[in-house]
């Protein structure tokens, strides 16, 4: 094995490691509590993004409950799992697919819209005056899963970008 493709097997290693962290904070970060609602200065209610999913199907938000199920739930694990699939080539072959890179990417693009959500349900209690919202662990965790997923997308794009500038 040449310098050049052992280089490339340590960089898809490491890639790999990240988009591993970034399935584990995820998956954390799904289940944890998130968010965190108080009324009358007493914290009366926590959610995680699953749970505040399940809580709105159960209200009859069920367009709601789908989109956010979709958008931070499904899109995240199927980019996740794209891009173990693309660093695994890599890895084993030393060369991957570019597509499964470009469809985690377009994929990828809506990652962020739960944090956006969760941002501006927390805006809009608080300006409310009746009750105040707190972030929680979960979020955080769901945030950093995004920028590692992020991280691995830029290092899977580079490692594409040197394949074809080596063919």
């Amino acid at each position: 094995m040449n310098a050049v493709a052992s280089r490339d097997r340590v960089s898809a290693g490491v890639t790999l490691a990240i988009t591993f962290a970034a399935g584990i904070c995820l998956g954390v970060g799904l289940f944890l509590p998130s968010i965190a609602f108080e009324q009358f200065f007493v914290f009366d209610r926590t959610h995680s993004l699953v749970s505040a999913i399940y809580a709105l199907w159960l209200d009859g938000e069920v367009w709601l409950a789908t989109v956010l199920a979709l958008f931070s739930f499904l899109l995240p694990i199927v980019k996740l799992v794209l891009f173990l699939t693309d660093g695994t080539l890599i890895l084993i072959r030393g060369t991957g697919v570019p597509t499964l890179s470009r469809a985690a990417d377009l994929v990828g693009r809506w990652s962020m819209l739960d944090v956006f959500v969760v941002a501006l349900v927390i805006l809009a209690i608080k300006g409310s005056g009746i009750a105040s919202a707190a972030t929680l662990p979960g979020i955080w965790l769901f945030t950093l899963a995004v920028v590692l997923s992020m991280w691995a997308g830029e290092r899977l794009k580079r490692a594409h970008m040197a394949e074809a500038r080596l063919t």
